[in-house]
């Protein structure tokens, strides 16, 4: 929406919208899997991790394992994680971080040349206009930085990381199994928690 901006280690493009302190929504993708982490103001909450299953695939118009695609698979993780946690109790507005300066640009001007990124683009702007915490935010960070997402993005790569082990103890989020009922954009609205 109109609210966010994109900051990075150089410059801020906005300020931050004053208020109570965002939670964070941290992503990352590989070419086999997606992951995130979700952290308040004591530290981690919760987090998830996922392979690039079929129906992305087949509806976003990308190939597992091959790495042209990181900036729709980076979105997608921020898709998913926004999915998965937009209903949390206590969250009142949530801050995403990202290596990926691609997917946070396109997410910000809520617009791309490529399909499934544009397909993902819909999703989220219709996550936008019904969810209950806005996204105050956007924060590229450098890749060295976002480690634990990178780590669990990549628990179903060809050789898998483990999760982080200052992950362990913290709930993992259960997702949705994925069918066609994962897209929302061309059939309405989803219904809460979905």
């Amino acid at each position: 929406g109109s609210e966010m901006c994109i900051r990075d280690s150089a410059r801020t493009f906005r300020p931050q919208a004053p208020g109570p302190p965002a939670w964070i929504i941290s992503v990352d993708a590989s070419p086999w899997g997606i992951g995130g982490v979700l952290t308040g103001t004591p530290g981690p909450s919760s987090w998830f991790a996922d392979r690039l299953h079929p129906i992305h695939c087949s509806t976003l118009r990308a190939k597992r394992g091959v790495s042209d695609h990181m900036t729709t698979w980076e979105l997608l993780a921020l898709f998913v994680a926004l999915r998965g946690w937009s209903h949390a109790a206590g969250i009142v507005s949530l801050h995403v971080r990202s290596d990926s300066v691609s997917a946070l640009r396109a997410l910000q001007r809520g617009a791309a040349r490529a399909p499934g990124l544009n397909r993902l683009l819909v999703e989220l702007a219709l996550r936008d206009a019904l969810a209950p915490q806005p996204l105050t935010l956007l924060e590229h960070i450098p890749g060295v930085q976002n480690e634990w997402p990178d780590h669990l993005s990549r628990l179903h790569a060809p050789e898998p990381h483990t999760v982080p082990a200052g992950l362990s103890g913290v709930p993992r989020l259960a997702l949705p199994p994925r069918s066609s009922e994962w897209y929302q954009g061309s059939r309405g609205a989803p219904a809460p928690g979905a």
